[in-house]
């Protein structure tokens, strides 16, 4: 009976650190490729060529504010702007959100 026990705790034991270690591999062998893929990417370049790199992609990634970049023309469109104020301002979110939660109820 007892070495029936032993040997029940030594498979679940084996089990557990058996995948933590096999997970810690694959995790290590993943993250050495994606380091070498990234100095491979890098391979070749001068300090000028990845400073024209960084600058490219901060210009692709750049976005404006939604609320400037959204904001409707007064003088062609009065309305529009009027309501655009009621539904940017801090009280229609909360009368929203407060709508959202009777509805929940």
């Amino acid at each position: 009976m007892e070495a029936a026990i032993l040997n029940g705790f030594f498979f679940i034991l084996f089990i557990l650190v058996g995948s933590f270690f096999l997970m810690n591999f694959f995790v290590g062998v993943l993250f050495l490729k994606y380091t070498q893929a990234q100095k491979a990417e890098n391979k070749g370049f001068t300090a000028e060529h990845q400073t024209w790199k960084a600058i490219q992609k901060m210009i692709v990634e750049c976005k404006c504010d939604h609320s400037i970049m959204n904001k409707p023309d007064g003088s062609v469109h009065p309305k529009r702007l009027y309501y655009w104020k009621i539904v940017t301002s801090q009280p229609f979110d909360i009368g929203i959100l407060g709508v959202i939660v009777l509805n929940i109820v």
